[in-house]
């Protein structure tokens, strides 16, 4: 039997150290080209004094319904819009 590996790793240093971390780098990339080419992200320089929203990224194992083989690895950046501050921020 293979060494099992779960379906969800909650953070990029867990990730850094699964054996298929390659594919979750690739992946990485992947969403943020995606992300660039539909126009919803691009790199700025900030203002003074604006708070930035935090991003992450969050990574999963999709597997086959059948044979639970992982089929694919899937990275997506999210935003931890909890660090807003309504009034402040929007």
């Amino acid at each position: 039997l293979g060494t099992y590996l779960p379906d969800v790793v909650p953070t990029r240093r867990e990730m850094l150290q699964q054996p298929d971390k390659e594919l979750f780098i690739a992946a990485e990339r992947t969403e943020m080209e995606n992300m660039q080419r539909h126009g919803v992200f691009q790199w700025v320089v900030p203002p003074r004094g604006v708070r930035l929203v935090r991003t992450k990224f969050t990574y999963k194992r999709k597997r086959d319904a059948e044979t639970n083989e992982v089929t694919k690895h899937k990275a997506r950046l999210v935003a931890r819009g909890f660090t807003q501050i309504y009034g402040i921020d929007f």
